[in-house]
């Protein structure tokens, strides 16, 4: 961990040297990403990618012009998959919903003013189906540009984002809705600080959380400062065309200030900026708001956009992984920033020296989740408690078996029945291993072929679950559970 901490920033360190923090859940995780809507193996993929990295969320496009390509007739089968993986994954997933099918509406099609209650019977059913799978849920976006929205604002706040967020909390009384996911932008008509105030004013009593998109090429200080401070008018909305607002003079306009907050798209394209400025500018960002500077604590969660850049030519290059999965930078940023948030929260164990970090989280039979606390034993073995510190509830041992065959093993095993995620990291080399224990079951497991020494750090993370067949140990006959 020491080498780590070299490279953390100054308010980082002072963060850690401050003791532990309170234990969060894993919906509170502040870290997240934009994964779109892959599938198959790549879905998998980059789900253990952002589960490797310490990211607790995933925002996907859900398009309503591909589940309901005509009316009455649904293909859910790209989000089941989404919503199952990411579940098997631990990890949460925001949806924004929109695009318009050509049958919905009587203009363009994606972009085009749907019927009412044709989109409000969407959200009713996407929220009602991924009932205690997909929780939070956004209403379009970036609605002021036309290349997404071809309505006017008047029109997204009285049929996207009224009868959206009713729909939703009505198909899933537990679910949440935010918007308006706009970009921070002014050309033409869309001015993001009219659009952004007016739908809090409209539509502020049936959103559960507000959020925004950010960028700026000249890195993460720019971006906090289009995000945070004061500006001449920033309590005069009648010359914010000569002078723009910063989003917390928005927001405390319009009466938002002091609930939730997402910037659900920021980061840098690395084509742009290049990959090692892109990486400390990511680092840079989470550093600005999520190492407990004052005044700085009002963003609930910051997405990434994106996770992996496009194969095709000509691609965009936001990604933190190249086109071949491989991790650029910026990733192994985010994953050091998230890993010692986790050692300030008391959830990293570290095991064989500080080689291999282990983190775990749970979901409960009701479905709340969480990060496990790490209590430290012998240099090998390590043990979580999940809900109170006198009842562990899982261990986790390291063992060097490279006499045996060339490799590292973990073993791990449940004291409980509940639901279970760890994710182990071999710092050396930046190879992952995750994995899963499903509800109900009392397996543990012992992985003898878990770590090569010298694997490459750009090897994928693979998912074991307490449900495959384990492999033998030499010597040895796995015994069944």
């Amino acid at each position: 961990m020491r080498d780590v901490l070299r490279t953390l920033p100054p308010a980082l360190i002072l963060l850690l040297s401050m003791g532990a923090l309170p234990a969060r859940a894993v919906e509170d995780s502040p870290f997240g990403v934009n994964i779109h809507t892959p599938q198959g193996a790549e879905l998998e993929a980059v789900l253990d990618r952002a589960q490797a990295a310490g990211l607790g969320w995933v925002r996907i496009d859900f398009v309503w012009a591909y589940v309901e390509s005509s009316r009455d007739r649904f293909d859910w089968g790209a989000y089941d998959a989404i919503a199952d993986e990411a579940r098997e994954r631990g990890l949460e997933v925001f949806a924004s919903l929109a695009y318009t099918p050509r049958w919905a509406t009587s203009g363009p099609e994606w972009t085009g003013v749907p019927d009412t209650a044709e989109w409000s019977d969407f959200c009713f059913r996407a929220a009602r189906r991924y009932r205690g799978k997909i929780r939070y849920w956004g209403l379009w976006n970036e609605p002021n540009l036309p290349k997404f929205w071809s309505g006017s604002r008047q029109q997204y706040i009285d049929v996207i984002l009224k009868p959206g967020a009713d729909a939703i909390h009505a198909g899933n009384p537990d679910a949440l809705a935010g918007g308006p996911e706009l970009a921070h932008l002014t050309s033409g008509d869309s001015d993001w600080y009219d659009w952004l105030r007016e739908s809090i004013v409209a539509a502020g009593s049936r959103l559960d959380f507000v959020t925004h998109h950010v960028y700026d090429t000249d890195g993460n200080r720019d971006v906090t400062s289009k995000l945070e401070g004061s500006t001449l008018f920033g309590n005069r909305p009648e010359f914010w065309d000569t002078v723009q607002p910063t989003v917390e003079e928005v927001l405390r306009n319009a009466g938002w200030e002091g609930k939730p907050f997402w910037l659900t798209e920021t980061g840098w394209e690395s084509s742009r900026v290049n990959e090692t400025r892109q990486a400390s500018y990511s680092s840079g960002l989470l550093s600005d708001w999520f190492t407990g500077r004052s005044g700085q604590d009002w963003i609930d969660k910051v997405f990434f956009y994106e996770m992996k850049d496009g194969a095709a030519a000509g691609s965009s290059t936001w990604g933190v992984l190249r086109p071949d999965g491989s991790p650029k930078p910026a990733y192994a940023a985010i994953q050091t920033f998230t890993a010692a948030r986790a050692e300030a929260e008391g959830r990293l164990l570290e095991l064989l020296g500080d080689r291999f970090a282990v983190q775990a989280s749970w979901r409960d039979p009701a479905g709340r989740t969480g990060y496990a606390r790490a209590v430290p034993d012998s240099g090998q073995t390590g043990f979580f408690w999940f809900f109170d510190d006198d009842n562990l509830e899982l261990a986790v041992k390291a063992l060097d078996g490279r006499t045996y065959n060339g490799r590292y093993w973990i073993y791990y095993g449940a004291l409980s029945d509940v639901e279970y995620w760890i994710s182990v990291t071999d710092r050396q080399t930046g190879q992952t291993r995750l994995y899963h224990n499903p509800p109900g079951t009392f397996c543990g497991r012992g992985d003898s072929s878990a770590f090569l020494p010298g694997s490459a750090s750009a090897s994928r993370p693979r998912l074991w679950s307490s449900r495959l067949r384990r492999p033998a140990l030499p010597g040895r006959t796995p015994s069944a559970c």
